[in-house]
């Protein structure tokens, strides 16, 4: 939640990773961090950790989560921006709308957050695609002219790139449109 200024900024809450049931922060904490939208408390009470892979230890929480299927998408910005990401697959598309994609492609479902995680990192680190886009670039391209037409075939033309660098993997790419889901 943000209040009157950017440096307003309060704890997002707990959210149950299980359950996916989110609640608010109890203690109503003030955030100082800019990195971080939980305060130490509720990250704890979560026990998510989106750099899991990096990590020496992971949350039972986290464990479990990461033994369900996840997916592998691109998303994209427009003017050629686009990212390579993973996510939980029952979120489906709220990690690309929370990212503020206009144009994604959902690449692969995968048995757990390790295979994909190993497919995210394949397709950045032999690829070249980028893992993160900063924020502000993405609001500056909100205003920028968008082309779907381009920017499905820009996806599309990475999902061949990975198919044709790995054939066994179990690609199924599927473009998914968001501008609509804006309002």
């Amino acid at each position: 939640l943000v209040a009157e200024s950017a440096r307003d900024r309060w704890c997002s809450g707990r959210f149950d990773l299980g359950s996916g049931k989110g609640e608010p922060c109890p203690e109503q904490a003030q955030l100082r961090e800019e990195t971080f939208e939980q305060c130490l408390a509720c990250r704890r009470a979560t026990g998510f950790n989106p750099a899991f892979y990096f990590s020496p230890e992971v949350s039972p929480q986290q464990q479990a989560r990461n033994r369900e299927p996840h997916l592998v998408y691109l998303a994209h910005f427009g003017a050629g921006t686009f990212k390579v990401g993973m996510t939980h697959a029952r979120r489906g598309i709220h990690r690309l709308l929370e990212q503020g994609a206009r144009m994604g492609l959902l690449l692969a479902r995968l048995p757990d957050a390790h295979q994909a995680r190993a497919l995210e990192e394949h397709i950045a680190r032999d690829l070249g695609v980028a893992e993160t886009v900063r924020a502000a670039r993405k609001r500056h391209l909100l205003g920028a002219p968008f082309a779907p037409t381009i920017v499905r075939s820009e996806l599309l033309a990475v999902a061949e790139r990975v198919r044709s660098n790995d054939p066994s993997l179990p690609l199924q790419p599927e473009v998914v449109e968001l501008d609509r889901y804006y309002g």
